[in-house]
């Protein structure tokens, strides 16, 4: 409730109205509280069902892909800043808008690892 009181604020300022209600964002606070991490976890992973389900209707790209990585929802243990699994296609959404230009850099960095080197065609 106490980030509603930071709305007007946040609007005018452009802030973070969870980091200014609760002092760190939401991502340091989901790491201090497991029940607001595994909310949070779940509502990610339940958005990117949604979505997934939604682009694979209507794009077929994604046919001949046998290991798709979701950047972001945390499935599989560990850190996208550390690095990413191995897939032959990297699914990246809501992540990079949390994160200053360095950090964003890291994670492609780290999304172009994970990929499979490309065959001269």
């Amino acid at each position: 409730m106490t980030l509603w009181h930071h709305l007007h604020e946040c609007v005018l300022q452009d802030c973070h109205g969870f980091k200014k209600a609760h002092v760190k964002d939401l991502w340091a606070y989901g790491k201090d509280d497991p029940l607001v991490k595994n909310v949070v976890n779940d509502c990610m992973s339940t958005l990117t069902d949604l979505d997934m389900e939604k682009i694979m209707s209507c794009y077929d790209g994604f046919k001949e892909v046998k290991t798709l990585v979701d950047v972001g929802i945390e499935s599989v243990g560990g850190s996208m800043f550390d690095s990413i699994p191995s897939a032959d296609a990297i699914f990246v959404k809501n992540v990079f808008k949390d994160w200053d230009e360095e950090k964003c850099e890291q994670i492609l960095g780290n999304c172009h690892k994970a990929l499979p080197e490309m065959e001269n065609s």
